[in-house]
């Protein structure tokens, strides 16, 4: 029985030995670039989304030092105030990345989705105030959701500032 194993079949075995330890390198090397590119991206996404809401946070902290108190006064003084709801801009890199949004840590998709439906609402109510606005809506109505508009505002500033936050300690 000994006689049929030569040197071709401990050579072809030898050669297996190491094909097959050779496929199981190459793939953990493929397995640690392909996290190694993950997590780089990963921080990437970060950084873009970080620098897009702090821009966004500027945005809604300069709209906070204009007096939003105005159409009250101008409301208390008898005149018809119209409040002034500015088309925001989209989020072009939030937009971008939603569809890989599961690169991002845990710690981070949450608020991020909070943020950006609230961004989203924020949105869509101001688009409903301008048509109330440009319409026959009661001066009260308009008022009143105005009033839910400055709020939502609020709590988008504080997400904004949450994520940002957030985004900032997971680098």
């Amino acid at each position: 029985m000994g006689s049929w194993i030569g040197p071709a079949i401990v050579a072809a075995v030898i050669v297996g030995i190491f094909t097959v330890a050779g496929w199981f390198v190459t793939a953990s090397l493929a397995l640690r670039a392909e996290q190694r590119r993950r997590r780089e991206k990963a921080r990437d996404f970060r950084i873009a989304l970080r620098a897009e809401i702090m821009s966004e946070l500027a945005n809604l902290e300069a709209y906070d030092r204009i007096s939003l108190d105005q159409p009250a006064a101008e409301a208390s003084a008898g005149a018809q105030p119209v409040p002034f709801i500015p088309t925001g801009s989209r989020n072009r890199i939030f937009e971008a990345i939603v569809g890989e949004i599961y690169i991002l840590p845990e710690p981070v998709i949450e608020p991020l989705v909070r943020y950006g439906r609230q961004r989203d609402i924020l949105e869509g109510l101001g688009e409903d105030l301008r048509r109330l606005a440009a319409g026959e809506a009661s001066q009260a109505r308009i008022q009143s959701l105005f009033d839910d508009y400055l709020k939502l505002r609020k709590g988008l500033k504080s997400l904004a500032e949450d994520v940002v936050a957030i985004l900032s300690r997971t680098d």
